[in-house]
C-alpha cells in the first residue's frame, strides 16, 4: 500500500524500487540476521535474512545499472566533445606559406595554354568580331576563314586550336589563331623589344599586326621573310600602333637572324 502510494505521490516506479531496496537493507542486522519490522526484538531466521539482503544489493545493482544505462549517450556525446576539444589543443600550427601569395599568382603559368582557353571559351563571340575587322581593313569576304573538319569548324576566321598568331592558305585565305591573346607570342622569333609592345598592346592593334603580316605574306609569294619586311608599311589601313608592332617585329627578326649566322629562310 505504501508503494502504492508513493507512486501516486510523483514517484517513478524505478525510484520506488530503489527505496524498497533500501529500506529492505536497513533491516539486515550486522551479524547478518533479518529482523522482522512486525516483531519488534524478534531476531528472525539468519539464513532467509542473507537470502533477502542479497537481493536487495541485486535490485540496487539493476537500477544503478538502469539508470547508468539512460544516461549513456549523453555521456558519450560529453566524452566525445572533449576528444575533440584535446585534439584541437595538441594540433600543431600548419606551415608558412612557400612562394608568393594567391593574389601575386598568374591563373595561368602558361601564356599560350590560358589564351587557348580563353578563345575556345569564347570562340563565336571572338570569329564575329575578327571577321568585322577583317571587312572593315577592306579584305575581300572570299578571303576571309576556311573551314577545319578535324576541329569541327564549318567556316570560321578565327580558329582557337591554332596556336600561333594566323595564318594565310596559298589561295589568299586568312584565318586568326589564339596567339592573338597570347603575351609571349613574338619573344621567342622576334626578341623583346616586339613582345613587350605586343604585349602592351590592344587586342585590335594585335590583330591588325596579325593581318598585315599574313596580308604581305600572301602577296609577297608565301616568303615568311618578305612579309616581315613589308608588313610596316601594308596598304591595308591598320593602325599606328600595329605598324610600330610590325617594324619591330621587323627589327626583331633581323636580329634572330644575324644571331643565328643565317640568312632569310622561309617558312
Amino acid at each position: 500500500m505504501a508503494g502504492l502510494l508513493s507512486i501516486a505521490m510523483g514517484a517513478s516506479p524505478r525510484q520506488h524500487r530503489s527505496r524498497t531496496a533500501w529500506r529492505s537493507l536497513s533491516n539486515v542486522p550486522a551479524s547478518g540476521g533479518y529482523r522482522n519490522p512486525s516483531r519488534k526484538g524478534a531476531g528472525g531466521q539468519p539464513a532467509l535474512g542473507l537470502a533477502t539482503g542479497v537481493l536487495a544489493f541485486v535490485s540496487i545493482g539493476v537500477t544503478w545499472y538502469s539508470s547508468l544505462m539512460e544516461r549513456r549517450p549523453f555521456s558519450r556525446f560529453i566524452d566525445r566533445m572533449g576528444e575533440v576539444a584535446r585534439g584541437l589543443l595538441r594540433r600543431e600550427p600548419s606551415p608558412g606559406m612557400i612562394g608568393a601569395p594567391p593574389s601575386a599568382r598568374s591563373p595561368w603559368h602558361d601564356p599560350a595554354r590560358h589564351a587557348r582557353d580563353f578563345g575556345e571559351r569564347h570562340a563565336g563571340l571572338i570569329d564575329y568580331h575578327v571577321e568585322s575587322r577583317m571587312l572593315e581593313l577592306g579584305i575581300d569576304p572570299v578571303r576571309i576563314g576556311w573551314g577545319d573538319v578535324e576541329a569541327g569548324i564549318r567556316h570560321a576566321a578565327f580558329h582557337p586550336h591554332v596556336g600561333d598568331g594566323g595564318n594565310v592558305s596559298p589561295d589568299g585565305r586568312i584565318i586568326v589563331g589564339s596567339g592573338v591573346f597570347s603575351d609571349e607570342l613574338l619573344r621567342a622569333e622576334y626578341g623583346d623589344e616586339a613582345a613587350e609592345l605586343f604585349r602592351a598592346s590592344r587586342t585590335r592593334d594585335r590583330l591588325d599586326s596579325i593581318l598585315a603580316h599574313e596580308y604581305e605574306e600572301h602577296a609577297h609569294g608565301m616568303s615568311h621573310a618578305e612579309a616581315v619586311k613589308h608588313a610596316p608599311e601594308t596598304e591595308l589601313p591598320i593602325s599606328d600602333r600595329a605598324r610600330a608592332i610590325a617594324r619591330a617585329m621587323e627589327k626583331g627578326w633581323k636580329r634572330e637572324i644575324a644571331g643565328r649566322g643565317l640568312g632569310q629562310p622561309e617558312r
